[in-house]
């Protein structure tokens, strides 16, 4: 079977292979329409393609997706496991909200940042996520939104994994997610989500396709920072909002900060006040979260009195602040938590058959 995935890649090199073969290049966006618009994977059913450029088609790329093995819904939030051809196993979520359909796409399997309040930190870096893998995420959840006549409105890289970490993977998706012969959303429809890698901050600001970009602060000194996210040792808050703060004003994009909330750490009046000194005056805005309990660490959610007060605070300070509410405690919408789920319990059910 080929190694060439056709979901990896771009209308450019398509063109290439089928000018090698002697195919009018209109045959090209034919082949596009029937995967990134009419959500049809089997290049036999390519109906309006020749008998002979469907067999090229099977026989030169790999039409392989993820798969689903496990699902979980939970009022407007859906969250798929999936498996990917190695057996690896991924997280992705669908938000539905009003007009929107947002899907938060997973970039590698596990994560090697090891953030100490997020589940897929406890699991180590396995590998990156290829082109097709990300792509293949948003494909297996636009197809079942087709089938109701709806279809993905936002992408946002905020799954399993840092994106900056796995770069060139992600600036080939959002080409695909971006471009009209793909998925054709918009770039302010496209969020990375990063815990801070400083360098990659400032490459992106210099992309062609300008996407949203929202960094996990999660505290607002380095003191604190240091104890939840590592590397912010290497790169401090100083030094990420200045990239922040440059990549707005290149992109013209608003920064969104994400801050989960974590009782007694992280919540209090004074952190609050601290954060909005960071951010007065900027184009900043704050997403709030209610921290999903994972049971590997030490922390609570934070209270909704405290929650409303940090809110409150923020609010009275000018700065523009969203409280996201969390629908998916429910189903361990949390990153990585499915997942681990999932593989416990696939190892009890192995032990239980082996004795």
């Amino acid at each position: 079977m080929s190694t060439n995935n056709i979901f990896s890649l771009n209308k450019e090199y398509l063109l290439e292979i089928l000018k090698g073969w002697n195919e009018p290049s209109y045959r090209v966006d034919q082949i596009l329409n029937w995967i990134y618009k009419k959500g049809e994977w089997d290049p036999e059913k390519m109906s309006n393609l020749p008998t002979n450029l469907r067999n090229k088609l099977k026989e030169f790329f790999s039409f392989d997706l993820p798969h689903i093995v496990d699902k979980k819904d939970a009022g407007n939030t859906t969250k798929y496991l999936l498996q990917l051809s190695d057996g690896e196993n991924i997280e992705t979520v669908l938000i539905k909200h009003h007009n929107r359909n947002t899907i938060c796409v997973s970039v590698q399997v596990g994560c090697s940042f090891s953030c100490k309040f997020c589940a897929t930190g406890l699991i180590g870096l396995k590998r990156n996520l290829k082109v097709n893998e990300i792509i293949g995420q948003v494909l297996i959840v636009q197809k079942e939104l087709w089938e109701k006549g709806e279809r993905i409105s936002n992408v946002v890289f905020m799954g399993m994994g840092e994106p900056l970490a796995n770069y060139d993977a992600v600036i080939r998706s959002i080409e695909i997610l971006n471009s009209g012969w793909g998925f054709g959303i918009g770039s302010k429809h496209i969020t990375i989500s990063t815990v801070g890698i400083v360098p990659k901050i400032y490459d992106l600001a210099k992309e062609k396709v300008k996407v949203k970009l929202a960094i996990s602060l999660h505290a607002p000194d380095n003191e604190l920072r240091n104890q939840i996210i590592p590397i912010n040792k290497k790169y401090p808050i100083e030094e990420l909002l200045e990239s922040a703060w440059f990549y707005a004003n290149v992109t013209k994009r608003r920064i969104t900060f994400e801050y989960v909330l974590i009782k007694d750490f992280n919540d209090k009046p004074e952190h609050a006040n601290k954060l909005s000194l960071l951010l007065r005056g900027k184009n900043a805005h704050v997403n709030l979260i209610p921290w999903n309990k994972v049971k590997e660490y030490p922390w609570e959610p934070s209270d909704i009195y405290s929650i409303k007060k940090f809110k409150e605070i923020l609010d009275k300070n000018g700065i523009n602040t969203t409280l996201r509410i969390s629908y998916g405690s429910k189903i361990r919408a949390g990153c990585g938590q499915l997942r681990a789920s999932y593989l416990s319990m696939r190892r009890l059910n192995y032990e239980k058959n082996s004795d």
